[in-house]
């Protein structure tokens, strides 16, 4: 038996369908002898048979259906980001253009044009030598990468390269006053040049032995010397050597030094870069006249001792 309204199969005896809630239908009895109550049918007679209404659909869609959950969202890929690349670049350019701006600093097109060589040093010119010429004044060129001795100075400190008295000669000398004096050792002793006035333009000439780098002149522009017996100075009773430049065996010359007549001492004339030569010549450009007011003044200028700096090449 099933429920007219729902379709649902009802059990025996069940007074109420369990799904829908409406009454069950009332079983009909069906007798034993289907004759005994159906009414007899003429030969004659036309049957027709009306079929039942169909049964509502079996079985009842239940449990309900219930949604089949949506699929999660995908999330798009993920964007990689551009800018390790733009910084990676950027740094070739920059690396690429600081090597060439150090190329051409290199090349002297930036910073000012080649290196201008420094010229001789003096007391009264602190010049520096066209960069465009050879250094005429030291007797070297400008080529500072050279490591040959035959070309650029040893470094490190000079050293007394001072030859003996046989290598020393004068344009002229006063008597008794020779000048194997000025490298004898003794203050007290001088070279006083023997010509009428204060010896201007008189020089003293040495002769190194071959050739060596000269990087300072030093000297004694005076005669110093107390005479005690007589009570004269004899530093301020002579000429003083007030000034005076180096000629080296190539005719090259530094510019003039200047000194001072009254300080009574070793008096300096250094080269900014030392010069290979084999002779080095001081020439007197001027002299302090006497000035003791007494009669023991003498123009005659005198120095006391000389000596010569620099390096022997190996």
């Amino acid at each position: 038996m099933f429920c007219n309204a729902c379709g649902s199969q009802l059990g025996d005896g069940v007074k109420f369908c369990p799904l829908c809630g409406k009454a069950a239908p009332v079983a009909t009895p069906v007798a034993d002898d289907i004759t005994s109550v159906m009414p007899p049918v003429a030969a004659d007679a036309q049957v027709t048979a009306e079929m039942p209404a169909a049964p509502a659909a079996y079985p009842p869609a239940y449990p309900p259906a219930y949604p089949t959950p949506a699929a999660p969202p995908v999330a798009p890929p993920r964007q990689r980001s551009a800018a390790p690349v733009i910084i990676a670049i950027v740094l070739v350019v920059l690396l690429a253009m600081g090597g060439g701006a150090f190329a051409l600093l290199r090349s002297g097109i930036l910073g000012g044009g080649a290196k201008v060589d420094e010229g001789v040093a003096t007391a009264d010119d602190s010049s520096k030598a066209d960069d465009s010429k050879d250094n005429s004044s030291t007797g070297i060129t400008d080529d500072d990468t050279a490591t040959d001795d035959a070309i650029t100075p040893p470094k490190g400190d000079p050293v007394d390269i001072t030859p003996g008295g046989s290598a020393l000669s004068a344009s002229s000398t006063l008597k008794g006053y020779a000048v194997s004096q000025l490298v004898d050792g003794k203050l007290d002793t001088c070279w006083a040049e023997g010509v009428k006035g204060y010896g201007v333009g008189s020089a003293i000439s040495i002769d190194l032995g071959g050739e060596v780098w000269v990087s300072e002149v030093q000297i004694v522009p005076g005669y110093l010397k107390y005479d005690s017996a007589k009570d004269v100075d004899r530093w301020f009773s002579n000429g003083r050597v007030s000034s005076a430049k180096l000629v080296f065996s190539d005719g090259s010359e530094s510019q003039p030094f200047s000194f001072d007549p009254d300080k009574q001492g070793w008096q300096m004339m250094k080269l900014s870069k030392a010069v290979k030569t084999g002779s080095v010549k001081v020439v007197i450009l001027g002299t302090a006249a006497a000035n003791t007011g007494t009669d023991h003044d003498a123009e005659d200028t005198s120095v006391s001792e000389i000596k010569v700096l620099g390096f022997i090449p190996r």
